[in-house]
């Protein structure tokens, strides 16, 4: 058995079972298949690889469109970097060799471009990002590689902005926070050249229900981190802006999930069901610049729930799960914060009004 074939078939079983840490740990060999050999097991796949992929595919769920994937050179040529990028995480000392044979295999894979597309890739892609959670290291080359495969694929890279935050959300941070918090690991990309074209494909994305489901499901596992806080906001912020009445619905239901999610963990822990507002509350009331500084990023995450509120003057009540509670302990760290950038409301709570505008109604 070829050794690419060996190699990629183990790195798809695993990562079919949530396991590509066991891969990484037992050390396997870095493959390095040229572009006649990803064609050739793209066209006739040997019985172990084909079963392989077949194992992939299914474990995305029968309510998942990626059981109509295709194979392709594209799709097999992410998955070999897929599965060498989960090895240098393990082994970095191999990321100097495989440099330039990453750098040209990743220029070679189109990014996708469709809805099957992106849910494939993601699959691909998303062990990778768990990786690097795990093993965030000081390996370069390890985040370089992730910033280009999460290009490849626009599900992927907002599925993970606590890990990388596109140039045009980037873009934007200064608008939104009096100054930026800290590096997010983005860096400027020939792909982002066309930033109005990556607003059309995350508004394609945001707005379908299933590639919507997908996404949310994916922030809710991200860590409670100013990062990820911040990339979530603006992007929610900025969704609300381009068409309240066509995204109203995808943002509340993450709000939704959010609360949902917290009342439920009380049930199991008896803990205080928001310990995330209590957080950025005394981030906020923290006089030291750092520490408020950390709590105007982890309230921004907020920030569209909050205009929406202020917007309809009153809490939705067309979503079951979003409760009074929630919404209630969110509206007094508007007090707090430093609210700048976007079009501000004057918002409003059970006992006085906030001043949430410049220019309040």
């Amino acid at each position: 058995m070829r050794l690419e074939t060996r190699v990629l078939s183990t790195f798809l079983n695993a990562v079919a079972e949530g396991r590509e840490d066991d891969f990484a740990a037992a050390a396997p060999p870095i493959i390095r298949p040229d572009a006649a050999t990803i064609h050739r097991l793209t066209a006739t796949p040997p019985k172990k690889l084909a079963r392989a992929w077949q194992r992939l595919f299914g474990s995305a769920g029968p309510g998942n469109p990626v059981y109509r994937w295709v194979l392709s050179p594209h799709v097999t040529a992410l998955a070999v970097a897929a599965c060498n990028f989960v090895s240098l995480c393990r082994q970095p000392e191999n990321s100097t060799s495989l440099n330039d044979y990453l750098d040209h295999l990743l220029e070679a894979i189109a990014p996708a471009t469709d809805q099957e597309n992106w849910l494939t890739y993601d699959l691909i892609i998303e062990p990778c990002a768990r990786m690097q959670r795990r093993h965030p290291g000081d390996n370069e080359t390890t985040g370089r590689l992730l910033t280009s495969l999460f290009e490849l694929s626009p599900l992927s890279e907002l599925k993970n902005l606590d890990l990388h935050l596109p140039p045009p959300l980037q873009s934007l941070v200064s608008e939104y926070l009096v100054m930026p918090p800290g590096r997010f690991g983005s860096r400027e990309s020939d792909r982002h050249d066309d930033r109005g074209q990556w607003w059309v494909r995350s508004e394609k994305i945001f707005g379908d229900p299933e590639l919507g489901r997908v996404l949310r499901q994916g922030w809710l596992q991200l860590p409670e981190q100013s990062n990820a806080a911040v990339g979530i906001g603006i992007f929610l912020e900025e969704m609300r802006l381009r068409g309240e009445k066509e995204f109203r619905r995808p943002i509340l239901e993450y709000y939704e999930a959010c609360d949902y999610l917290a009342r439920k963990q009380q049930e199991t822990d008896g803990q205080d069901p928001y310990p995330e507002i209590t957080i950025i509350r005394q981030l906020l009331s923290s006089r030291n610049r750092t520490l408020n500084h950390k709590g105007n990023a982890r309230f921004l995450r907020y920030r569209a729930l909050l205009e929406i509120i202020a917007s309809e003057q009153g809490i939705p009540g067309d979503f079951r799960h979003l409760s009074r509670e929630f919404c209630l302990g969110l509206l007094p760290l508007a007090r707090l914060a430093t609210i700048i950038g976007g079009r501000r409301q004057g918002l409003m709570t059970t006992e006085d009004e906030i001043e949430f505008s410049d220019h309040p109604n």
